[in-house]
């Protein structure tokens, strides 16, 4: 009965903790500025810890960043990138005359690698270039390409994700969907792919001569990392651009380094016009990005929140005479990204241990359980905790609860019943035996013996 409290207590606690860690992964920052950007998701890189959102789990339709999602399945899926593809007519034909396609400059019949179609794709969001990769990897269909970009990105774990095309154009009847959060969890995942971050960031690159061309050269336009442009953000990288497009907003994704810190931006559904309907002069997802990441620098460091050896706990020890408890301590250090002005004072540690007790024999660094690192009530992380010293068994007492064991086991309660059962029905037949020998034997006993 107290190993099953027991199990339910801790079943309890494991059940918070994971709820606790549910809310503390909701927990975000506010910048102390108000954003124009409708849907807004910061991240820590190396982390995926979400520092700030404004709408981040919110459908918007991405624009031209759709073709992000575009790049990843090429490099996951074409081998070779120096794969030579041809530009199909029917593929043109269906950008002709549609209003807001950007294209990388290729003409129907021309031919181009997989690798040069890929920076027209970032650099320029030439539709294009998506609609040849596209066509290419759904070998000849661009509805089973669609597919499999969805797949792709549910599996990554873009799960309020659709895709109905792989340009990012608009559709009135209902376009690409996402959310800033979906996003920043692609474009995580894109600069973990070899060479992803070059097609970015190159500032233009020449993919001729091709069989039309003897000179195609395509522009970044990324803005943000233009060394040229009074949006340049010195510690930025790419990612990704969303021009204007009828009912879309502008969007940037980007990443940024600074002090050994990486974050990780997405801009989605910036206004294009202001409250009369005129062309806004401030591109408001250049200007946002730049502010966040001034604001996110200053304001986060890492710190150590726990070194490691940190004492945590005691832990009552059993089947020895040499200790009756064990000290627990941090297996490592434990550090975090925190507001700058955290004070590490203001950390503590709740053990959550796998059992109410020990048995000896202990070894120093057994593992026992793990710590909840709080600060404010809220729960930063976890550290593992083991044993801090040895503790030889007591034989005796090692016996001694052997034999408490077995008299308390299952099986020996059972044979121990079962034998007063067989004891009970005994005594019974015994009784019930007795009683008609003695109805009987007296009745032949009294019956008078016929003389001759």
């Amino acid at each position: 009965m107290l190993k099953r409290r027991w199990m339910a207590l801790f079943s309890a606690v494991i059940c918070l903790f994971a709820c606790t860690m549910a809310a503390f992964a909701a927990q975000e920052y506010t910048p102390p500025f108000e954003l124009e950007s409708g849907s807004v998701c910061l991240m820590n890189s190396e982390t995926g810890e979400i520092i700030y959102q404004k709408n981040g789990d919110q459908p918007v339709d991405p624009g031209f960043i759709t073709q992000l999602m575009v790049a990843i399945m090429a490099l996951e899926n074409i081998d070779d990138l120096s794969t030579e593809i041809t530009y199909k007519v029917y593929l043109q034909d269906m950008l002709y005359g549609v209003s807001g396609a950007t294209t990388g400059g290729l003409v129907a019949g021309e031919t181009v690698t997989a690798d040069g179609l890929l920076y027209a794709l970032t650099l320029q969001n030439a539709c294009d270039a998506a609609l040849i990769l596209a066509d290419y990897m759904g070998d000849g269909s661009l509805t089973h390409f669609v597919e499999m970009m969805n797949e792709r990105a549910h599996e990554l774990g873009a799960t309020n994700t659709t895709f109905v095309n792989a340009t990012g154009l608009y559709e009135a009847s209902g376009g690409n969907t996402t959310t800033a959060e979906d996003v920043a969890i692609l474009a995580r995942h894109a600069l973990t792919l070899d060479g992803f971050l070059d097609y970015c960031e190159a500032r233009s690159m020449e993919i001729g001569p091709t069989n039309v061309h003897s000179s195609l050269v395509e522009i970044n336009y990324n803005s943000i990392s233009n060394t040229q442009s009074e949006y340049y953000y010195a510690a930025a990288q790419g990612i990704k651009t969303a021009g204007s497009q009828e009912g879309i907003g502008y969007g940037l994704v980007s990443t940024a380094t600074q002090d050994g810190f990486t974050y990780l931006l997405v801009i989605l559904d910036t206004p294009t016009t202001d409250s009369s309907g005129a062309d806004l002069t401030t591109y408001y997802h250049y200007t946002e990005t730049a502010a966040l990441y001034d604001w996110v620098f200053d304001a986060f460091t890492v710190m150590t929140l726990v070194e490691e050896g940190t004492p945590v706990a005691d832990i009552p020890v059993r089947l020895s005479t040499q200790k009756d408890v064990c000290s627990v301590i941090a297996a490592g250090r434990f550090t975090a990204l925190v507001p700058t002005e955290t004070d590490v004072a203001g950390i503590t540690l709740e053990p959550v241990l796998n059992q109410e007790y020990l048995d000896a024999p202990v070894t120093k660094g057994d593992t026992v359980g793990y710590a909840r690192i709080m600060m404010g009530g809220e729960e930063l992380g976890q550290v593992e905790l083991v044993a801090n010293e040895d503790i030889e068994q007591s034989r005796m007492l090692y016996y001694w609860s052997r034999v408490q064991s077995f008299f308390g086991s299952f099986w020996f309660k059972f044979f121990f019943i079962f034998l007063l059962i067989l004891l009970g029905l005994y005594i019974a037949l015994m009784v019930i035996r007795n009683r008609n020998h003695r109805r009987y034997g007296t009745g032949r006993r009294r019956r008078p013996r016929r003389r001759m």
